[in-house]
Order: C-alpha cells, then sequence, then structure tokens
C-alpha cells in the first residue's frame, strides 16, 4: 500500500516549466502528503504523476475527479482552460484526480499537462473500498487543491463530464468577492434533451421557476438577508475560498450530495452560500453515472416515468413559515410568534426562543428536527409555484412588513388555497 512518500508515485515529468515560481514548492508532494491524512491513509494508493514544473501556489484552482471518462475530458479541460484565463492564467491551475481508471483518462490529462496554457497537475489514484466514491474522490481532490494553493485561493469544483462556460470562473470569483464563502451556478443539461425527453426537460424548466419564484418570496419575508433555503449546489459548479474550506472541516465525505451537505455546514456556521446565475455549466446526458444519486440517476428516473423534482425545494407554505422563522432567529418577534412557527413547523417551541447559541447553529437545528417531507412530483410544483406567485403578490404590495402583516398575508394565502 502507497506510504504517501511523493517517491512512491511516477512522476511524469513535462518538457517547460511555468514562469511564475516559488522556492520549494512542489505540487506533487503537496498531493502526496494528502494520502497520509485520514480518510485517506492507508485506502488511496498513488500510481503517477503529471506536471510542469510549476513553482507557485495558485490564486483559483479547477478541482476535477475524473473516473473513465476519456470520451469528454479533453473537452472538459479546453473549457475550463478558457475560463480560468479569464481571471490570471499566470497564477490558476487544474487539478484532475484520474481515480480507479480502466480507460486513457489519465493518459489525456497527462498529456493535456504537457501543453501550455493554464497548467494541469493530473494524478492516478487508486482508491480502495469503502471509500471508492465520488464524495471521497471528490474531498481528496479539493483537499489536494486547497494544500496546493494560497490561503486566500479560490478553489473551483466541476465534473469531468461537463463544460464550463467561458464566463464561469469569473462570476464564481466574483460572487465570493462579494462576500459569500461558497458560491455555486446552474448545472443545465444540452439542449438535445428537450427532444430526447421532453419531460425532463419540462420539469428542469419547472424547477428553475419554482426557484426564482421562492428566491422572490425569501427577499420579501427575510430582506436584507443572504437566502439559506432552498439552496441546490451543484458540484459541477461551485467555488469556495481556501481558507473557508479548511474552516469548516473541508467536503462531508459522502457516497452522494456531498454537495449539499457543504453547503450545509457553510450556512450552520453562519456563511454565506450565494448562487450565481451566470457561473453556467452543460452536463452530459449520459443515463449512467459514476455517482450513486447524481444527474445520471436523476435523467434515468425521470426518463422511466419517475418524474420528481429536486428534494431541495419545499412546499411553498412552508418555505414561507420557514424564512419567517429564520427572521424570527434572527432577532426579530417575540414569543406568540415563536408559538405560532412552532405549531406550522411542527416543531418545539423551545427551538424558536431567543438563545445564546450562533444563529447558524439554531438555524441548522431548526430545520434537524422538522419532520421530513418527500420530493414533489412535477404536478404539484406547479401547484406550489401559484401559491409562490399568490404570496409573492400579497407580500409586494407593501415594502417594509413587519413580521406580524406577514404572518396575516401567508395565513390568508393559505385559508384560500385550502
Amino acid at each position: 500500500m502507497f506510504d504517501g512518500s511523493a517517491a512512491a508515485a511516477r512522476v511524469i515529468p513535462a518538457p517547460r516549466p511555468h514562469l511564475a515560481r516559488e522556492p520549494d514548492f512542489d505540487p506533487a508532494q503537496q498531493v502526496a502528503e494528502q494520502t497520509r491524512r485520514p480518510p485517506f491513509v492507508g485506502a488511496v494508493k498513488l500510481n503517477a504523476i503529471a506536471t510542469r514544473p510549476w513553482r507557485y501556489r495558485p490564486t483559483a484552482i479547477a478541482c476535477v475527479p475524473a473516473r473513465d471518462e476519456a470520451e469528454t475530458l479533453a473537452r472538459c479541460l479546453g473549457a475550463l482552460r478558457e475560463s480560468l484565463a479569464a481571471l490570471d492564467r499566470s497564477r490558476c491551475a487544474i487539478l484532475v484526480v484520474a481515480n480507479n481508471c480502466a480507460d486513457e483518462t489519465f493518459r489525456i490529462a497527462a498529456a493535456a499537462s504537457a501543453a501550455g496554457g493554464v497548467p494541469i497537475l493530473a494524478c492516478d489514484a487508486t482508491f480502495s473500498d469503502p471509500i471508492a466514491d465520488i464524495g471521497h474522490v471528490r474531498r481528496f481532490a479539493l483537499d489536494c487543491g486547497a494544500a496546493l494553493a494560497d490561503p486566500d485561493a479560490i478553489l473551483l469544483s466541476t465534473d469531468a463530464d461537463t463544460d464550463v462556460a467561458p464566463q464561469w470562473a469569473s462570476a464564481l470569483a466574483s460572487t465570493l468577492a462579494q462576500g459569500a464563502a461558497m458560491a455555486y451556478g446552474p448545472v443545465l443539461c444540452p439542449a438535445t434533451i428537450a427532444s430526447l425527453d421532453p419531460r425532463s426537460a419540462a420539469t428542469a424548466r419547472l424547477e428553475q421557476s419554482l426557484a426564482a419564484a421562492q428566491a422572490a418570496l425569501w427577499a420579501a419575508i427575510v430582506p436584507g438577508r443572504p437566502q439559506v433555503l432552498g439552496l441546490a449546489p451543484g458540484s459541477a459548479s461551485m467555488a469556495m475560498r481556501a481558507c473557508a474550506y479548511d474552516a469548516v472541516g473541508g467536503l462531508p465525505a459522502l457516497p452522494a450530495s456531498e454537495d449539499r451537505a457543504l453547503a450545509d455546514r457553510f450556512i450552520e456556521s453562519g456563511e454565506t452560500v450565494a448562487y450565481a446565475p451566470t457561473a453556467a455549466v452543460r452536463t452530459s446526458t449520459r443515463l449512467s453515472g459514476r455517482a450513486r444519486g447524481g444527474m445520471a440517476d436523476t435523467l434515468s428516473a425521470r426518463r422511466n416515468g419517475h418524474i420528481v423534482c429536486d428534494g431541495a425545494f419545499l412546499p411553498t407554505m412552508r418555505f414561507a413559515w420557514l424564512a419567517l422563522a429564520y427572521r424570527l432567529l434572527a432577532g426579530e418577534g417575540d414569543s406568540a410568534h415563536a408559538l405560532l412557527l412552532a405549531q406550522k413547523l411542527e416543531v418545539p417551541v423551545s427551538l424558536l426562543l431567543p438563545s445564546t447559541r450562533p444563529l447558524g447553529r439554531r438555524w441548522a437545528a431548526l430545520r434537524r428536527a422538522m419532520p421530513p417531507v418527500r420530493p414533489m412530483t412535477a404536478e404539484e410544483a406547479k401547484v406550489e409555484l401559484g401559491t409562490a406567485a399568490r404570496l409573492n403578490k400579497a407580500l409586494s404590495a407593501q415594502t417594509g412588513l413587519g413580521m406580524r402583516d406577514i404572518e396575516t398575508r401567508i395565513l390568508a394565502i393559505g385559508r384560500c388555497d385550502a
């Protein structure tokens, strides 16, 4: 088993060094060091590392897990290089973790690392069970990226079957510069999905409409505070500061939904997770994916008639009451509001009373105490979209509404819909 030394991996040099240098900085050694840290110690074998000699710590690094992605990786890396070059190509880099591959994924990444442009570090690794899943591989990639980069650098995450837009990196960086600890963008499917599977395409459009309507609802109920509800970050398009990533303990190493769990960590720590609408990526429409519960599983289920929406979406009335509860936890309202919200959300009233605990932790405790909600069907989502439209109309009629006024309007819409 690999013991974590850089010498244990076969380092494949490339012909030209990068111009920007930092003495004693060895990226291959930095990657090898991560294999000596939990949960990877004794379970990750580095087979080879390919890179041009770059002696600097990047200010932005894109991390890409790749398993048997020979068909799509070259296009992915080309799009990444174009997008990162818009930031500052002299201080950007790409890290590819080719894991457990049976095809030419690593060879393609190694060849790309020898070319000019934004530097690429490619590593060929074997992950042993039980950590040979996408959550652990992505955790390894991001941990390596954080170790390679400046503390204040931007860690970007995408997938090897995904093409990022030219403005992708700039849009995520801009959102982080505005104060967010984590930013994410839309993950789109190619336009061909509309002809291949009209129902899936219609459901995706419905999700986008519902997300926009509920975002407007949040802004009306909790003005001036970042949205922490109904967020649906995807690891194919997300970014964060390296120091912020380390501060929350890194990516939860889960078999699936590790991106949502990371967002929850940021929110619980009191940080902002923000949506960057122009940081778009397009991913493949394959029905056999690498991650259980991922995009491929979703598309496959929808093509087989199981048309359900993303589980991040809540029924609109519950969304509205939760948004009001956040406003209460943030310091507005009194015990009467707490009693009503406890009844509507089916949680102990003690969770809504004043406390010295940080807001993020109180919010996380409230969410954990709520009864689970099953994912809604497309037909149910249409109903929820209508409810959101009526609520937004009722709340937009007057600005500066207090807690009591908002409660009254939510209750009135609820009675009409009953």
